[in-house]
């Protein structure tokens, strides 16, 4: 890029984020998300982020039945998130040590997922100390697994409330691990309901976004993804439900 050019996008780019700051104030937050949209383009132009080598994943839970993990690593895939827990009480019943222990043994990463439910008379460190306990006892959580996931797509609580709640279970998870967990979203969802909050907390993304180019679909706390989730419509060799969630990842944040 010649320096009139980078001159040029960088005049757009503080004009751009002159915009946000604009709406932001005014609590319109589609027109936040749209001028956020425009700032990160603005970003990629001056820095265009390095070309890193993707790794193909699956993420599954009870609904996708039986998997045979051997035929899924040989078709490519490398790592696999399984749902753990929801709530502060549910355990999914697929997690278990044999279902860890043959991820491993096909050689591919294993993580865990917990599905947060915000709600009132709970917080989120109840959570956190569940999910846990509950993905530990399986074996899961040893030197160079995925770091744990909070899956953010619920809540029954109003903005500051479940941002609060969220905070906790995240602080909690980091007391009980000593890594920040990643956390699964999408970018209309965390704005709506942290009123665009710009702190991820060191957390890194795991992006749910059914669409060409993700990022334009980041949450306000992010510049990048570590992870993108790009359809859960897939059909997987080794899993024999119809719709699977299929993802790559530029990096896998491990413990």
């Amino acid at each position: 890029m010649n320096k009139v050019t980078r001159a040029l996008w960088n005049r757009r780019l503080s004009w751009r984020t002159r915009r946000v700051h604009y709406w932001r104030v005014k609590g319109n937050i589609p027109k936040v998300n749209h001028w956020l949209a425009l700032v990160r383009q603005a970003k990629r132009k001056l820095a265009p982020a390095k070309k890193l080598p993707l790794v193909k994943g699956v993420d599954i839970s009870s609904y996708n039945g039986s998997v045979d993990f051997d035929k899924l690593h040989a078709a490519g895939y490398g790592f696999v998130i399984a749902k753990s827990s929801e709530g502060g009480d549910w355990k999914d019943s697929t997690f278990t040590k044999a279902r860890v222990t043959a991820i491993r043994a096909a050689g591919m990463r294993v993580g865990a997922y917990h599905f947060l439910r915000p709600k009132a008379g709970r917080s989120g460190k109840v959570e956190a100390q569940f999910f846990i306990k509950t993905a530990y006892a399986t074996g899961y959580g040893k030197p160079g697994d995925i770091r744990p996931v909070i899956d953010f797509e619920a809540s029954a609580l109003g903005r500051p409330q479940t941002l609060r709640y969220l905070v906790e279970c995240i602080d909690e998870i980091k007391r009980l691990t000593g890594k920040a967990p990643i956390i699964y979203t999408g970018g209309p969802f965390w704005d709506e309901n942290t009123a665009s909050c710009r702190d991820n907390f060191g957390c890194q993304l795991w992006l749910a976004a059914y669409v060409t180019d993700p990022n334009d679909y980041l949450p306000a706390a992010w510049d990048a993804w570590a992870l993108w989730q790009h359809t859960d419509q897939g059909s997987v060799p080794g899993v024999p439900s119809s719709n699977v969630d299929q993802n790559i990842a530029k990096r896998l944040p491990l413990l």
